[in-house]
């Protein structure tokens, strides 16, 4: 009887072996695309899935989407938590304007939109140095011109004019170009 129990055990340690040395780790950790302001992330992997932005926010969804408040590169990490197999990955998110939207380093230009976001209209403020004449230019997420104001004018103090253009909701940014300089400002109608 002990060979026969001690055969059926050995059987079952080469069965488990077996099975254990054929099997693989399922893929683990994500993918990300860029649009404007706005990162979508899928992850792959057993789960369940956490996962750190880059800008102290966080998500426990599969598929997040993200937006961010800034411009630049961040380190976006996944944590697959399953049990068995898990993994931890990071990789580079880079934050940039659509494309259209040029910035300058000469931020001697001012724009301001309030409110910030609007229903129907919005109070723009601005400053040109004196002598330069403006364009205010509105892009979608995609970098698509929406609206545009050619030679606004000009004071040597701020200027204000109603934006009661109608545009559908969504996610803007408006642009005031001068000769010298450029300045943008993500602005978001309900």
């Amino acid at each position: 009887m002990k060979k026969n129990t001690l055969s059926t055990l050995l059987f079952f340690i080469c069965l488990v072996l077996s099975l254990n040395i054929g099997a693989q780790n399922p893929p683990c950790g994500f993918t990300h695309s860029e649009n404007g302001d706005t990162a979508f992330f899928s992850g792959f992997g057993g789960g369940p899935f956490s996962w750190a932005f880059g800008d102290g926010n966080t998500s426990t969804l599969q598929n997040p989407t993200h937006v961010y408040s800034s411009l630049g590169k961040y380190n976006a990490c996944m944590t697959d938590s399953d049990l068995t197999w898990g993994c931890y990955i990071c990789d580079t998110v880079t934050i940039s304007l659509p494309n259209g939207i040029i910035l300058s380093n000469n931020q001697s230009v001012l724009l301001d939109v309030s409110p910030n976001p609007f229903s129907t209209s919005a109070s723009i403020s601005y400053y040109i140095p004196t002598g330069e004449k403006g364009q205010i230019y509105v892009y979608d997420i995609l970098g698509n011109k929406v609206v545009e104001y050619m030679d606004i004018p000009y004071t040597a103090e701020v200027n204000n004019f109603k934006f009661d253009t109608p545009i559908s909701p969504g996610v803007y940014f408006m642009q005031l170009s001068t000769k010298s300089s450029t300045v943008v400002r993500k602005i978001i109608s309900n």
